[in-house]
């Protein structure tokens, strides 16, 4: 399986940034780009890819699994700013850390 991971921004954030995508959606449409040349991101599923891990088996899914959780539940809570569309998010907290 493909595995990365992810923050979820809470659900204004996810409204606000699905808004701006209709907006952009319906400027390509316009444009004439067809609807089927471009997957659109459903609400619920719009995130922060913290890192992409790629393919591993079931087994290597559950130790990544078991090691995020731990490593979450070391560090504070952060608020995240959202930027521009590509731009990479900016945490607030200086001690975040990503790699």
């Amino acid at each position: 399986m493909r595995l990365f991971l992810a923050v979820f921004p809470s659900l204004e954030a996810q409204e606000l940034a699905h808004a701006a995508g209709g907006a952009v959606r319906r400027g390509a449409e316009a444009a004439g780009v067809s609807a089927r040349a471009v997957s659109w991101v459903k609400r619920e599923n719009l995130h922060y890819t913290l890192r992409f891990i790629g393919e591993v088996g079931e087994d290597g899914a559950r130790r990544i699994e078991e090691a995020a959780f731990e490593a979450a539940k070391a560090e504070p809570a952060f608020d995240a700013v959202l930027g521009a569309p590509g731009e990479v998010f900016q945490a607030s907290a200086a001690s975040a850390r990503m790699s």
